[in-house]
């Protein structure tokens, strides 16, 4: 939390920040204290999936980036698994089916104020 103060703390006037933030009562509070105001984007899922399946291919600080490379070689492999999951393994982390990580975001939807673009 004390990451999330010291970035809010650092915007100024008609300044923006971005980023994949999880609903969370605590950072309810920070934005609050700060000012700020959320806008919620809502995207197709087949975007975000595929997304993601480029995303963990191209960027070689993804944590995922040499096992998908070596198990998901093609692209339709990769977006299987970012819809189903990717168990983690005893030296790799794995990578949660995409109805579980945007069931992280849902809560923004009915929170008073927050607008949601879709």
């Amino acid at each position: 939390m004390a990451e999330l103060e010291t970035l809010v703390s650092r915007l100024r006037p008609a300044h923006y920040m971005t980023g994949h933030i999880r609903h969370q009562p605590d950072m309810l509070a920070v934005l609050a204290d700060a000012g700020c105001r959320t806008i919620v984007s809502i995207r197709d899922r087949r975007a975000i999936a595929l997304s993601a399946a480029n995303y963990m291919r191209s960027n070689q600080r993804h944590p995922l980036n040499a096992r998908g490379l070596a198990e998901l070689p093609e692209l339709d492999d990769r977006i299987n698994a970012v819809i189903t999951g990717i168990p983690a393994t005893d030296t790799e982390q794995g990578f949660p089916a995409l109805a579980e990580r945007l069931e992280r975001y849902l809560p923004w939807l009915d929170e008073p104020g927050v607008c949601v673009v879709r």
